[in-house]
């Protein structure tokens, strides 16, 4: 899987897994140094500003960020993408639901 199919994967997850009302979406991800497992929180932005949290309806939600997340670090890392310093460990992602567009912005420790 590329880069930008990944990007595209989690878009449409994120899509798919958001409350109707969602404006935007957006996660916060900390994952394990080993890849093992990953810490998510989801909220969601309504049409009025309101933030607020939301669970996904199936823990496929989780697995299915954890493998794109995952991925997305090792291309990163078989790439030399990381300029020399330690891979990030986190992440938020921001999906505008109204204009489609998806944001990462990584996390370091």
């Amino acid at each position: 899987m590329s880069e930008d199919d990944i990007y595209l994967q989690l878009g449409h997850i994120l899509l798919d897994t958001s409350p109707a009302i969602a404006m935007k979406v957006i996660v916060e991800a900390e994952l394990s140094p080993e890849n093992d497992h990953c810490q998510f929180l989801f909220d969601y932005v309504d049409e009025d500003g309101k933030q607020d949290w939301f669970s996904p309806v199936s823990a496929q939600v989780d697995s299915e960020l954890f493998d794109c997340l995952v991925e997305l670090r090792k291309i990163y890392i078989q790439n030399g993408i990381t300029g020399g310093c330690p891979i990030w460990s986190g992440c938020v992602i921001t999906l505008d639901v109204a204009v489609s567009k998806l944001a990462v912005e990584f996390k370091y420790d």
